[in-house]
């Protein structure tokens, strides 16, 4: 067998359907580049499992044990990797003729880069926003007190995720959504994958920072796309909800206890904990004013996630909700 030049990681989570199509899409890719691919799947119950035995038998199978987090369960893989570049590529996204053969042409051409981003494109046709500087304690003001989300605050109090035209053409970045980005393989085992500290959410803004900390540079590649169906993993009740947001919460956290100060994450924590008691009464005010019953949901989420939120603490924000 010749040597792969891309080792594929996917992580997967009650995904079947998306997975299914993620891997066919892999599949009428054979030819244009020389790719292994690993699916670590993270304890799911929908019959992932026998599905890819089933159906794609070239593909590398690991059983996580069950949910042990996206950056842990990327780290299994990268462990048996044999390829030149490692490629993190969620469940729910395809991938498209020739993306492969442009990311690892632009690596082989910009030997300074570590990694670049693929353009996510949306089932719509639009391109996701997906790459971004890196966040300060403002842009979370901004965004728990609702001022980001204004017509016109907006403009001046928006998050750190850009916009607009920035995705029209490929450039330099500080961070992207861990959706589809190849890392040269020496220089992600150089760092040491990824935090495993990172149960979920964050570990791909941490990674991209500890790439850029190594003398490394971080590309966008617009004319790399890959359509991306988006939150694959995500749906759920209010329960669920209430984890993923508090899981959120809890990694930037720490993200900011490992890369600013321990001060500077007490703050986001009590960012976070004014956002969570803002939307409780947001919602309330609601419930009582519609007397509709799913604003009580809202409540009861935010309630949750309040909870948790002021449960964080440093052991805490490396273990899920």
């Amino acid at each position: 067998m010749t040597r792969p030049q891309i080792s594929i990681s996917i992580v997967s989570y009650n995904t079947r359907e998306l997975l299914r199509a993620c891997l066919g899409s892999l599949e009428a890719r054979r030819g244009e580049i020389e790719f292994e691919i690993f699916v670590i799947d993270n304890g799911s119950r929908d019959g992932s499992l026998e599905t890819v035995r089933a159906e794609f038998p070239g593909v590398e199978i690991i059983e996580a044990g069950g949910n042990i987090g996206y950056g842990r369960a990327n780290n299994l893989a990268l462990q048996r990797a044999t390829g030149d570049y490692f490629w993190i590529l969620n469940s729910d996204t395809e991938v498209w003729a020739g993306t492969m053969a442009r990311m690892v042409e632009f690596l082989e051409q910009h030997p300074q880069c570590g990694a670049v981003a693929s353009r996510l494109v949306l089932p719509d046709g639009t391109t996701q926003a997906s790459c971004a500087r890196d966040p300060n304690l403002l842009d979370y003001v901004w965004e728990q007190t609702y001022f980001a989300h204004l017509p016109l605050l907006g403009k001046f109090c928006g998050g750190y995720t850009y916009g607009g035209d920035f995705y029209e053409r490929s450039q330099p970045i500080a961070q992207a959504a861990g959706a589809a980005i190849l890392c040269r393989m020496d220089a992600l085992r150089a760092i040491g994958g990824f935090d495993a500290r990172y149960f979920m959410y964050f570990e791909d803004t941490d990674l991209c920072v500890r790439l850029r900390q190594a003398g490394w540079k971080l590309f966008y590649l617009h004319d790399a796309p890959i359509l991306h169906h988006l939150g694959g993993s995500s749906e759920g009740d209010f329960r669920v909800r209430a984890r993923m947001i508090s899981a959120l919460n809890a990694s930037r956290y720490l993200y900011f206890k490992t890369h600013h100060s321990a001060l500077q994450a007490e703050i986001l924590r009590w960012i976070c904990i004014f956002g969570a008691l803002l939307r409780i009464f947001a919602w309330s005010a609601q419930l009582v004013r519609t007397r509709d019953l799913k604003k009580w949901q809202k409540v009861r989420l935010f309630g949750r996630v309040l909870k948790n939120t002021l449960a964080i603490t440093p052991a805490r924000a490396t273990r899920g909700f």
